[in-house]
């Protein structure tokens, strides 16, 4: 299946090699299967905030296939659908805790309800995946942060690319003059579109 996809040459320009790998290999009409190993191999991609947000940002567009409607949909969608419910059941809790006897309250009590158990959805399905994952149970109460993190390093991954200015990662200048278009690679191995810049 690699050889007829030209094995990992065929990769070689992309930064996001491993989604472009899968892509090609689905496209050739190989079969693609996931398998869960997390004692196989063990791995740490990013050590604080600064190299989250670079390394997010150097991929998330490219996942997105650079698109922008896709990449603002996924914006809105996870601010809207993942970040907004808590906000709105902090507002409503703190209106019914200001005036708890007040005409509106049950009102805002309409509101906090399906709210909240969106967000206590979110903290059951993150509170499994992060046992599953030994990662701290606290973290999956903070979930709505991690998405509005992400949201965020979408945007800015969209803007950088979008508007030509390239985004760095490792010391480097990635996709600069890339556009929305995307990189397309030439036969020395680079993209003609990924500018990296000298240091």
């Amino acid at each position: 299946a690699l050889e007829r996809v030209g094995g990992y040459q065929a990769v070689r320009a992309d930064v996001a090699e491993d989604l472009r790998m899968a892509e090609l290999l689905k496209g050739s009409g190989a079969r693609l299967r996931l398998e869960y190993g997390p004692d196989l191999i063990r791995t740490r991609m990013q050590t604080n905030l600064k190299e989250i947000w670079e390394g997010f940002t150097k991929n998330l567009f490219a996942g997105a296939k650079f698109s922008l409607a896709s990449a603002l949909a996924g914006v809105v969608s996870v601010l809207i659908f993942a970040v907004a419910p808590i906000l709105v059941a902090i507002v409503c809790a703190a209106m019914i805790a200001m005036n708890p006897s007040g005409e509106s309250t049950s009102e805002w009590l309409r509101l906090f309800v399906p709210t909240f158990m969106v967000w206590l959805i979110q903290v059951a399905i993150f509170v499994v995946v992060n046992r599953s994952w030994d990662i701290p149970i606290a973290y999956a109460f903070a979930v709505p942060l991690g998405y509005l993190l992400f949201a965020m390093i979408l945007l800015n991954s969209t803007v950088k690319i979008a508007t030509g200015n390239g985004v760095e990662w490792k010391g480097r200048r990635l996709y600069g003059r890339t556009g929305v278009r995307p990189p397309r690679p030439h036969a020395a191995g680079k993209s003609a579109d990924m500018h990296v810049a000298d240091e």
